[in-house]
């Protein structure tokens, strides 16, 4: 039978279609991508072209290498086409004594994650994707000092179907002045339960999913690796920390480098597992200036995009997921990538 399942984190419910729910391995893909080059010519992220981009605002490279020049290993730049500009002020103004609006100042940076274009995270080696993720933290620990902004999301748009317009691997970063409406509901659910138990709602999860164990992908020493008890989608997989903390900023430099090697471990298991599916994933963090920042639990996000979201879940919300995350954590568990 179905089951409306609700997440405790967010306050989201999913159906689990059990009707309809396919088997873990019918979710891999058949159809293969085109092979990539290792290099593009008229690719703005490949080495030899940094002049196609904005000029780097930092980069994993040795110290005798100059900024926009090969000889980085990732790098990050200023978006080309920017949601936000950082050159603006966060000024908010009134319409009709009614209507909310902030001028459109932030942050929007690309992170080109491999100077190499045909290969993501789950083919990249394991220093590679360390250097990444420290990087994501340098950046992050930079604009945190900006008291203009509360929120720095980093995020990877991985295939045509997760919103990805170029082929390089890359992943982008977005500072805003506010936090968002989902944002703030994360945050007072973590503050009310805090005030009820006097725990966090997300230490208490990770007891309570480690005791279930049967969602459990991976237990190492510093993170649980786990589908939801109502993923929104099929393989929908949280990494989060047993340390509790509010801000991947925070973290220090072995947790980062754990951090980092599972999630390419992962990505590794989906690359051959799904046969490389599109996915997005987001670093989940707690806005840097807001009032009991302290109970919240940030983790790290991966939504393998297995299927379409229609007009029932932009509706209400609710999204509907064709495979028990109990059968999906044991694929993911069992599934063996080549070295």
């Amino acid at each position: 039978m179905s089951e409306l399942r609700q997440n405790r984190i967010t306050g989201e419910w999913v159906i689990i279609a059990t009707e309809r729910a396919l088997r873990p391995e019918d979710f891999h893909k058949n159809n293969e991508k085109p092979k990539l080059p290792r290099f593009s010519e008229n690719c703005p992220f490949c080495p030899g072209n940094e002049h196609m981009t904005p000029p780097e605002i930092m980069a994993a490279r040795p110290v005798d290498s100059q900024p926009d020049t090969p000889g980085w290993q990732a790098r990050i730049t200023p978006n080309k086409f920017p949601a936000l500009n950082s050159n603006d002020s966060a000024d908010w103004y009134h319409e009709a004594n009614f209507f909310n609006a902030v001028r459109g100042f932030g942050v929007h940076d690309v992170i080109v994650d491999h100077p190499r274009h045909d290969l993501t995270v789950g083919t990249m080696s394991d220093d590679d994707v360390e250097q990444l993720f420290i990087l994501y933290q340098d950046r992050y620990r930079m604009l945190e000092k900006d008291e203009q902004i509360n929120l720095i999301t980093i995020f990877r748009n991985n295939g045509l179907r997760a919103g990805a317009s170029l082929e390089h691997p890359h992943s982008q970063l977005i500072a805003t002045p506010i936090i968002p409406t989902r944002i703030q509901m994360r945050l007072d659910t973590a503050k009310d339960y805090f005030e009820k138990h006097n725990s966090c709602i997300t230490c208490d999860m990770i007891e309570k999913t480690l005791t279930v164990k049967e969602r459990i992908v991976l237990d190492s020493d510093r993170f649980v690796v786990f589908e939801p008890f109502a993923s929104q989608a099929p393989f929908e997989t949280w990494i989060v920390p047993k340390n509790h903390a509010p801000s991947y900023g925070e973290i220090p430099y072995e947790e980062l480098r754990e951090l980092s090697h599972i999630v390419r471990d992962i990505l590794k298991k989906m690359y051959y597992g799904l046969g490389d599916p599109d996915y997005n994933y987001v670093i989940q963090t707690s806005p840097s200036r807001t009032r009991f920042r302290e109970q919240y639990h940030w983790y790290f996000q991966l939504l393998p995009r297995m299927a379409v979201t229609v007009g029932f879940e932009l509706c209400s919300g609710i999204y509907i997921s064709t495979a028990k995350p109990e059968e999906t954590a044991k694929f993911l568990r069992n599934c063996r990538a080549p070295d």
